[in-house]
């Protein structure tokens, strides 16, 4: 009986081993896979977060949040789509890898209600470039968002203001 027990409990840990080494071997290929470019992004500026994510091979940017969130869609070609919230619209679609980055793809831009030509390029770990462009990508015009890990860190720095950086306290 006890070496029934026992011999139960040795299978049930080699399971879990075996369950273990698999889940993580199945996280590491899918961070390997994962492109880079994947991650929230901060448009220059610093009015609006954004997301980049990967759907069937293509990489989609999603305005997660816009510093007023009570803006809407008002420049949409399409009347029915004014009124709706910025906040979770998509606006690529298309973008595929290429030899230096992703292209072929589209983008809205809610500010003017137009849409582009997309190219995008990784320039570092936390520099993305973009390009909207109408025909030619030399008539186009680049934004270099930033990641929003290094934003807000840049941030969260320049608010650590104690009383001796103040130029206004006594004694100055």
């Amino acid at each position: 009986m006890a070496y029934a027990f026992l011999r139960r409990t040795v299978a049930q840990v080699l399971l879990l081993l075996v369950l273990n080494t698999y889940l993580c071997l199945s996280t590491e290929s899918f961070a390997q896979d994962r492109p880079p470019e994947v991650g929230l992004w901060v448009a220059p500026g610093g009015d609006a977060v954004l997301e980049v994510g990967v759907q069937a091979n293509t990489l989609r940017l999603t305005l997660v949040r816009a510093l007023d969130s009570t803006l809407t869609d008002t420049k949409n070609p399409e009347a029915a789509l004014r009124d709706r919230p910025l906040a979770g619209i998509e606006l690529s679609i298309g973008l595929t890898r290429q030899e230096s980055g992703w292209g072929g793809g589209k983008l809205y831009d809610p500010g003017t209600g137009n849409t582009y030509k997309l190219s995008l390029q990784l320039l570092d770990e936390d520099h993305l470039r973009l390009r909207g462009y109408v025909g030619l990508r030399v008539l186009g015009r680049s934004q270099t968002w930033v990641r929003y890990a290094l934003f807000k860190q840049r941030m969260l720095r320049m608010l650590e203001v104690s009383e001796t950086d103040s130029f206004h306290s006594e004694g100055r």
